[in-house]
């Protein structure tokens, strides 16, 4: 059975990029463009992962992870950033989220994520 993960960046090449990726592992990708909207499609979707952009405007990818955590989801949260964040990575695992990942990313750290914290074992002939 398909992974549900729910993408959400304010970059929609970023956004392209995951999703492009994701479903290439045969994982099944909904996109959210800001936090309100990654907040609503929550209500409606159940997911096996987000993976969740730090810097977004408006409402940021911590005050997102807050709202998810404070519903009680454990769903788990992987923290997308640019290279120099590390202190805002910190942070995020601290408010609750299960890795970090830093942009520019590439398919071997993408695919790990997938298999470490969404429960789904790719095959190793997985093209890439």
């Amino acid at each position: 059975m398909p992974s549900y993960i729910l993408v959400v960046d304010d970059d929609p090449d970023i956004r392209h990029i995951l999703r492009e990726r994701l479903e290439s592992y045969g994982n099944l990708v909904e996109t959210a463009a800001d936090g309100p909207a990654a907040i609503e499609k929550l209500k409606h979707f159940i997911l096996s992962g987000i993976f969740l952009d730090i810097r977004m405007p408006g409402m940021d990818g911590i005050q997102v992870l807050a709202q998810i955590r404070a519903h009680s989801l454990t769903i788990p949260v992987v923290i997308v950033t640019a290279a120099g964040r590390v202190e805002l990575a910190n942070a995020s695992i601290q408010a609750g989220a299960q890795a970090c990942l830093f942009k520019p990313f590439d398919q071997a750290q993408i695919k790990h994520v997938v298999e470490r914290w969404f429960g789904r074992p790719l095959d190793q002939g997985t093209s890439a």
